[in-house]
Formats: structure tokens, C-alpha cells, sequence
């Protein structure tokens, strides 16, 4: 489409990748969509696309002069929009007065996601206190079919577990866990008051960490799962 317009695209990306947790089909559809609905608009001037890391976001912008009779709000309605919502991206545009617009779509960036599944939630907010400062997402099931939920859902990094629950223990959802080619790689850090490092070891897990567990106690094992 831009050779047929007579549109040049100058990408400007970043010397390392970016990685964005996002639904693959829906996220390509927003960008193949944006990308074209500018190259419609364009005047006929360069199109600047950059990705952009600023730390906390990812950030894709789109730069180019549109035509004179392009509705200046154009982008707030529309397919692009309803796949950014979709996204949870952050879509917006700006006008400058020079005439070029900017579309940028604001993304969240990947972060490790910890599963935590015990009957008390006390585990959990005591854990979240621990892993204060890191760039980490903490989940939380309060049983084992609850988990087994989530793990299908999100696809956590790593996943604390308890012993002791209702309806299913821990000793079951770990051999759960590794008999399933999905979850046979996941961390597991076992959790618990019932003292037997041996057991969760042959049934295999990562690590076994007693009850109650200390900030640095915990801080180790996740950094020995990576």
C-alpha cells in the first residue's frame, strides 16, 4: 500500500527486543490495521513508525502528515481503536501545528507472573509484601482447581504451593503439574507447614520452603528458579 501511494515507512527500533504479553492475532490486526489506515491518510510524506521502551511502557508511534481532508478524529473511533480496547492498549492521538499527526498505542510490558495457590490468603499478601519493589504480577487460587485455572489462563513463570487444602492437596496437583507436557517445566516451590523437603523433592519440586517463610528464604528460591 505505501508503494502504491508513493509513502516511504522509516522504522526506528530499539538496538534490543521488547516483549509484550498480548493475544497474537488481535495484536497483529492492530498494528497491520493502524499501519494501513495511516498509509490511506498520508499526504504523501514519510511515515515514521518507532517502538520505544521507556522502562514502564512499550510504546508504538505513528508519525505522518495527513491529507487535508482527514477528520482530525478519526483514529478515536473505528477498528484500530476497538482492537487497542481489546488489548488493554492505550490508544491517542495528537496534532501538532506544523500538521503532523501522532498515534501512539501504549502497551504493558511482560513481567513474571507468580501463581500462588493456598486456602489461606494470608500467604499470599504476605508474599506480595516480599516481592515489594520487583516488577513482578502475583496471582492467587485458593485451591487446586481454582490453580489449575489460572495456570491455564495465564501461564505462570513460577507457582507456590501449599500442602494442605481441601478437595485436593498439594502432593496431587504437583504430580498434576509435572505429568501435564504444559506444566511439567514450571517452577514449583512447595509451601508448607508439613515439613518434608524429601517428598516434595521425589514428586518434583523446585524447592521446598517451610512455614513460616522469610522474606530472603523466599526471595532465594525465586531467584533460583530465574
Amino acid at each position: 500500500m505505501a508503494l502504491h501511494r508513493g509513502v516511504s515507512l522509516v522504522l526506528n527500533l530499539p538496538d534490543h527486543p521488547v516483549t509484550v504479553l498480548v493475544d497474537w492475532a488481535v495484536a497483529r490486526q492492530a498494528v497491520v490495521n493502524a499501519l494501513s489506515q495511516a498509509v490511506t491518510q498520508s499526504s504523501g510524506r514519510p511515515l515514521h513508525v518507532n517502538l520505544h521502551d521507556d522502562g514502564q511502557w512499550i510504546w508504538l508511534t505513528i508519525q505522518y502528515h495527513p491529507r487535508e481532508d482527514v477528520e482530525a478524529t478519526i483514529w478515536t473511533d473505528g477498528l484500530t481503536a476497538q482492537l487497542a480496547k481489546r488489548l488493554d492498549w492505550r490508544l491517542s492521538q495528537r496534532d501538532h501545528w506544523d500538521g503532523t499527526r501522532i498515534v501512539s498505542m501504549r502497551m504493558s510490558k511482560i513481567r513474571p507472573v507468580l501463581l500462588v495457590i493456598d486456602d489461606n490468603a494470608g500467604l499470599a499478601e504476605l508474599l506480595e509484601d516480599y516481592l515489594t519493589g520487583y516488577d513482578c504480577a502475583l496471582l492467587a487460587a485458593s485451591g487446586a482447581q481454582s490453580g489449575l485455572h489460572l495456570i491455564d489462563e495465564a501461564t505462570p513463570d513460577a507457582i507456590v504451593l501449599d500442602v494442605m487444602m481441601p478437595e485436593m492437596d498439594g502432593w496431587q496437583l504437583l504430580q498434576i503439574l509435572r505429568a501435564q507436557p504444559s506444566t511439567t517445566d514450571i517452577p514449583v516451590i512447595i509451601c508448607s507447614v508439613i515439613d518434608n523437603p524429601d517428598l516434595a523433592d521425589s514428586l518434583g519440586a523446585s524447592f521446598f520452603l517451610p512455614k513460616p517463610v522469610t522474606r530472603d528464604e523466599f526471595l532465594q528460591a525465586l531467584r533460583q528458579a530465574e
